[in-house]
């Protein structure tokens, strides 16, 4: 329309130099990876070294499930570690709660006594001054 070129052009330039983009991506991944991207050569040396690939895949395969099955078994012994003192430390607060409930209860019936020992004591004391009743 302002003569910058077809804008179906434009979109097709892009999806081709998109497409040469990711196979310049994947051509250098596969060098980098195998050191050639012929495909007969990539085959070639996955053919060679596939059993040890497999191998190391199942050992380490066997060696995540023996470490999930061990944080597994700790993680059950831990939560009953943590139930074991949660239940010793709710029964030592219980314990504790009824123990302090006795203190003040005694603590209340010794400050009465004080009380009226102080009381008596003071009744005595104007009796003897000659202040008393």
């Amino acid at each position: 329309m302002f003569g910058f070129g077809d804008s179906k052009e434009r979109a097709e330039e892009e999806q081709r130099k998109a497409k040469e983009m990711r196979e310049g991506f994947m051509a250098n991944a596969m060098i980098r990876t195998f050191g050639t991207s012929d495909p007969k050569a990539i085959n070639k040396i996955w053919r060679m070294y596939m059993p040890e690939i497999t191998n190391a895949i199942l050992e380490t395969k066997a060696a995540t499930l023996n470490t999930e099955q061990g944080v597994a078994t700790v993680t059950k012994n831990q939560l009953a570690i943590h139930e074991d003192l949660t239940k010793n430390s709710n029964e030592k607060h219980d314990e504790l709660l009824i123990r302090l409930d006795s203190l003040e209860k005694q603590n209340k019936e010794l400050q009465e006594k004080v009380n009226a020992l102080v009381d008596l004591m003071t009744r005595q004391f104007e009796k003897e001054n000659g202040r008393g009743r």
